[in-house]
């Protein structure tokens, strides 16, 4: 899905509405935070019988869906050599 850039600049309750909407389409493939963790194996989210985690980047909206899960932190190396790769990986754990 595709969010319009500027879309998280938006009040809090225009987030509520899409988070309802994506609830309304999406909700019985949507595993809850309350079954389940970070920690979760795939065997333990697929025994619920969902198979969507739906993160969201602003904090303060989770509290209006069990559905919604924090951010997930991204790592882009955005190298174009091997060895700038490795340097980037080798990296991580610095962070």
């Amino acid at each position: 899905m595709f969010i319009a850039p500027g879309f998280s600049n938006q009040d809090e309750q225009t987030h509520v509405q899409l988070v309802r909407y994506l609830e309304s389409e999406l909700g019985n493939h949507l595993a809850s935070r309350d079954e389940l963790g970070w920690s979760s194996t795939l065997d333990q989210v697929w025994a619920t019988g969902r198979r969507l985690i739906l993160a969201y980047d602003k904090g303060e909206i989770l509290k209006y869906s069990r559905f919604l899960w924090p951010a997930v932190r991204q790592l882009w190396a955005d190298a174009r050599k091997d060895e700038d790769l490795a340097k980037f990986v080798r990296g991580i754990n610095d962070r």
